[in-house]
């Protein structure tokens, strides 16, 4: 005679999603030194305080990618770009005003935010077009300054050397001007071989030129860009100006050979502007940029460390408001501290889902800082889980709770023969603390 028996087993699986429960993104954390080890525990560790508070859904850095896939790139170009392009068009408009003087300011500042912005974005083209406006408005002073706009010409020409200048926007001495100084750097080409110091694909003032080692030949002296990416890393190489004087021997000879190793780290979004409101502006940029372009977020947590104090601020990215900012003392590591104040944070978001108290400003971040942030814009392909290219962006966030099913069965038989036969199950976690179980 055979017999069964069926008795159920525990298995979990998230609840439903409320449509008033607001949908909380935790993206790293902005500090030097915490290492991917240390992001990816911050991150947990943040993740779980938040859901202790069940008014809130909760997403990781991989649930975020989810929200933002395909949409990367216009984050980057958005977030870090924002205040180098105002700053162009700044600049340019006061140059078609007949104010060069003026207008020097503006382009100047547009070239250092280009070349913060370098690492990440990886492209030439406005870098380009704010060396050109400088030297034209060198050559537009009241006293003009040939000097300071034969070396902005160089610079642009050593970038994208067979790009012209319009003779709609620019006067005929300016283009004669350019097109001397791109004729005198061919004359000195230089053969740049790149190296780095792990497997990457290198470009070279924004165009791919292969695996590395790599070697770029007929490169124009002056200014050059280098970014390596490797699976997970990241480097990033300035190669400074080698301008021939006039007139100099070698002109006409064999290229210059010339080799530059690149350090691969951890990815970053650029560099850090130097002052409290460069940091505040290029923060808000980047936030919004994420915010808005995300789908079904309605928070993005912005934690980091300035100085020797801990910042945290909500951004609301459907209306890319700020919360309110709290600040934090801290010393060595700062993610203590930030689980401590989380408590304090989500009570800047009332029982409605709203800000309690909105602000202006944008706290003070280095976005060069955090490496979690920078995978997920940069790398989404490593970022993502192997199982997350099935799923189709389908995956929800974290929830507080779970349901408990009695749904798996275990059969026992019995015949003649005599035997019993199980289904087991091993429980597992994942990087970010999901509990898992394969059956």
């Amino acid at each position: 005679m055979l017999a069964f028996l069926a008795t159920g087993i525990v298995t979990l699986t998230p609840l439903a999603h409320s449509a008033d429960e607001p949908t909380v993104a935790v993206v790293g954390m902005h500090q030097n030194g915490l290492g991917r080890p240390g992001q990816d525990r911050a991150v947990r560790a943040i993740v779980r305080v938040i859901e202790q508070d069940d008014r809130f859904e909760v997403l990781n850095p991989r649930d975020m990618g989810e929200r933002i896939r395909g949409r990367e790139s216009v984050i980057v170009e958005e977030g870090l770009l924002a205040t180098a392009a105002a700053a162009l068009n700044t600049g340019k408009g006061l140059y078609n005003q007949g104010a060069p003087e003026d207008a020097l300011l503006s382009l100047e500042a547009a070239v250092a935010d280009f070349l913060r912005a370098m690492p990440a974005t990886n492209t030439v083209t406005d870098l380009w077009e704010a060396w050109v406006y400088i030297g034209t408005c060198h050559m537009n002073r009241e006293t003009p300054n040939m000097e300071a706009a034969k070396a902005a010409f160089q610079n642009a020409a050593a970038l994208v050397p067979a790009r012209p200048l319009n003779t709609a926007l620019f006067p005929p001495n300016v283009v004669s001007a350019y097109q001397a100084e791109r004729a005198f750097l061919a004359g000195y080409p230089i053969d740049l071989k790149v190296t780095t110091d792990g497997p990457a694909t290198v470009w070279v003032d924004g165009i791919e030129r292969g695996s590395s080692p790599v070697t770029v030949s007929g490169l124009l002296p002056g200014e050059h860009y280098i970014v390596a990416r490797g699976k997970g890393t990241q480097g990033f190489e300035l190669v400074p100006a080698t301008i021939p004087e006039p007139g100099a021997e070698s002109a006409g000879r064999p290229p210059r050979q010339e080799t530059v190793r690149v350090a691969m780290r951890l990815p970053a979004l650029g560099q850090a502007a130097d002052s409290v409101v460069g940091r505040t502006q290029q923060t808000a940029a980047l936030y919004q940029a994420l915010g808005k372009r995300s789908q079904e977020v309605d928070y993005v947590l912005m934690v980091g460390v300035h100085d020797d104090t801990l910042h945290m601020q909500w951004l609301h990215g459907p209306s890319e408001a700020l919360s309110a900012a709290l600040e934090v003392p801290y010393a060595d590591m700062a993610d203590d501290e930030a689980l401590q104040a989380i408590p304090q944070m989500l009570e800047m978001i009332d029982d409605r889902g709203a800000l309690t108290q909105s602000v202006g400003a944008a706290i003070p971040l280095d976005v060069g800082a955090n490496s979690t942030l920078a995978s997920m814009l940069l790398q989404p392909e490593v970022n993502r889980s192997p199982t997350d290219e099935g799923n189709k962006g389908e995956r929800r966030g974290r929830r507080r709770g779970l349901a408990i099913g009695l749904t798996s069965l275990l059969v026992a038989g019995a015949a003649a023969a005599g035997g019993t036969y199980y289904y087991t199950s091993v429980v597992r976690a994942d990087p970010y603390g999901q509990v898992v179980i394969d059956f």
